[in-house]
C-alpha cells in the first residue's frame, strides 16, 4: 500500500472513532466542535476532502476557476506536500480523545 493510501485509511479510522462511522456531516456545529477539540479547521477538512476526491478521480472541476484548479492539481500531485498535510492531520486527530456527541 502506498503512503498516501495508508494515511487516508488511518485518518478515516480516526474520524469514525470521533464521530461514529459515517456520521461526520460537516455541519457548522461539528466544525466548531472539531476546531475546539482537535484544532482541525473547516479549511483543512476541505483540503482533506479534495485529497479523497482526487484519489477517487472525482474532483468537481466545474466548481473551480481555471487557475484555482491548476493550483489544486499542482498541490494534489505533490506527494511530499500531501503526505505532510495528511501526517499533520493524523497527528491532530490522534492527539485527542474527545468523542462527538450528536446530542448537542
Amino acid at each position: 500500500m502506498d503512503r498516501r493510501a495508508e494515511l487516508i485509511g488511518a485518518i478515516i479510522v480516526e474520524i469514525d472513532r470521533i464521530f461514529g462511522k459515517g456520521c461526520f456531516d460537516g455541519d457548522d456545529s461539528q466544525y466548531e466542535w472539531l476546531l475546539a477539540n482537535y484544532g482541525v479547521t473547516e479549511e483543512a477538512d476541505v483540503q482533506w476532502q479534495q485529497i479523497c476526491e482526487y484519489e477517487r478521480s472525482e474532483i468537481p472541476e466545474d466548481q473551480y476557476e481555471e487557475d484555482e484548479l491548476e493550483a489544486l492539481y499542482t498541490w494534489l500531485e505533490d506527494d511530499a506536500a500531501v503526505h505532510a498535510f495528511l501526517e499533520g492531520m493524523l497527528k491532530q486527530y490522534r492527539a485527542g480523545s474527545a468523542v462527538y456527541s450528536s446530542q448537542r
